[in-house]
């Protein structure tokens, strides 16, 4: 009777842990408040409803098929957003071009300790002191980019900003990528791995 007892128990016991395995959700990104967990029309039909706009031609980045531009604010700053989809048509990396920032080694600076104090201790972090002249540090920048990436509950933010000697500008960028939604979709004959 005792190990009949310890079998159904232990068969509860399973089937318990068996429906919180189901039941278990993985946690995705969100931007401005809207979850990186939808379709691309979606996703940019919400951000439409919060104050962005659509655009056609963006500076410095280069136009992908497959990708919606929008401008708006982020962190209360300008921003430019390239919003990239997964084959599965939903949406997995979205990247804020930061527009016009005054002092963008000192907002770098300010921005990602705020992300450290949200976030915890970067995965990734080549931030270093800046070089004493102005024309040193942007052709350090040119060079090595500031790079800080953060691993967040549901994927991956980095934050990066570099010197295009070409245009004369600074750019700064955080990139948001949905682990879960930039999975690779794994074929089942031997044809190429899509992302």
């Amino acid at each position: 009777m005792k190990h009949f007892l310890v079998i159904i128990l232990s068969f509860v016991c399973l089937c318990v842990a068996a429906q919180e395995t189901k039941d278990y959700v993985r946690p995705h990104l969100s931007f401005c408040g809207v979850s990186m967990n939808n379709r691309l029309e979606d996703f940019t039909d919400s951000l439409l409803a919060k104050s962005f706009v659509k655009v056609d031609s963006v500076k410095d980045v280069s136009p992908l098929l497959d990708h919606v531009y929008l401008q708006g604010r982020f962190e209360n700053i300008a921003c430019t957003v390239d919003v990239g989809q997964s084959v599965t048509h939903k949406v997995d990396t979205l990247k804020v071009y930061l527009n016009d920032v005054n002092n963008p080694v000192l907002s770098f600076k300010i921005l990602t300790n705020f992300y450290r104090s949200k976030c915890g201790s970067p995965v990734f972090d080549n931030y270093y002191y800046p070089p004493m002249g102005t024309d040193d540090l942007k052709q350090q920048l040119s060079i090595e980019p500031y790079v800080i990436a953060f691993s967040v509950a549901g994927g991956v933010i980095q934050f990066e900003l570099k010197y295009i000697p070409l245009t004369h500008r600074f750019v700064y960028s955080v990139l948001f990528v949905d682990t879960e939604n930039a999975l690779p979709v794994i074929p089942q004959d031997d044809a190429v791995i899509e992302w």
